[in-house]
Formats: structure tokens, sequence, C-alpha cells
């Protein structure tokens, strides 16, 4: 999302907030995955990591199923598929 940003700056109205956006996107993640590590290492067992896995991810999987179960939504119809060309140099 932030190298579509940067690459073109005129498909959107904010570009900035875009590659903001991404930015944040990306830097979640990483929290999360830190944090993950981090919990992984506490555990003594393999089931409790195993369990404390399946409910991280299932955690950080709320906002993709929570945006697949909206079928209403106005602007999921005027986003389309992304495609993507790499020009010749």
């Amino acid at each position: 999302m932030m190298k579509f940003a940067l690459c073109h700056p005129e498909k959107f109205t904010h570009p900035h907030i875009a590659f903001i956006l991404g930015f944040i996107q990306v830097t979640m993640m990483w929290v999360t995955e830190t944090i993950n590590i981090m919990k992984a290492t506490q555990r003594k067992t393999a089931q409790e990591l195993i369990t404390s896995y399946i409910g991280f991810k299932s955690i950080v999987d709320i906002p993709s199923i929570y945006l697949g179960s909206i079928n209403n939504m106005a602007i999921k119809g005027k986003i389309g598929a992304v495609t993507a060309t790499k020009p010749r140099k």
C-alpha cells in the first residue's frame, strides 16, 4: 500500500494519508509479532504454545473477518481489483 501510494499518488485524493495508513498497518504487525515472540518464550509446554498462537491469530484476523462479512458496503464495490504492472526499463 505504501509503495502504491508513492508510485501512483494521482489515484488518491490524499496520498499522504494512504501512505500513513499503510505504515501504521506494517508497524502494528511488527509490534504484534514482537509481542507474540515474547509471549512464546514464556510458555512451558507445546500445548500452551499452540493454544496461544491460535488465540493470537484469531485476534489478528478479526478485521479481515469483519470486512469480509460486510456485503453492502458501498466502498467495497468501488475499489475493484488492484492490478500492478511493472514497466519496462
